[in-house]
């Protein structure tokens, strides 16, 4: 049950990635079909990390450190996002025309 779906998802995961590697067309929405498959298989990796580990102090570890490293994936790649697109912060902020934000 288990262990197929997992082999299921690692393939479509990979095919995925490699059909999207191979297009020329290539835009960040495209990633959402294949960062699915990537999401669950390291949640599936990181719960058999966890369970390998032998006693309660050693699994407290072993999550702690992986919540802090994603929190710091998470606030790079939000850093990142902010860097490259600086337009983004002021093409959402502006809702309203500047005579009406500048009350004028």
């Amino acid at each position: 049950g288990h262990l197929s779906f997992l082999c299921f998802l690692a393939f479509y995961t990979v095919i995925m990635v490699a059909a999207y590697s191979i297009i020329p067309y290539k835009t960040p929405w495209c990633m959402l079909s294949f960062l699915h498959g990537m999401i669950l298989l390291a949640g599936v990796g990181a719960v058999a990390l966890v369970k390998a580990l032998p006693n309660l102090p050693a699994r407290a570890a072993a999550v702690a450190l992986l919540s802090i490293r994603t929190r710091l994936v998470s606030r790079s790649a939000a850093t990142f996002a902010a860097w490259s697109m600086p337009w983004t912060a002021r093409v959402t902020a502006m809702t309203q025309p500047e005579h009406v934000m500048s009350g004028t």
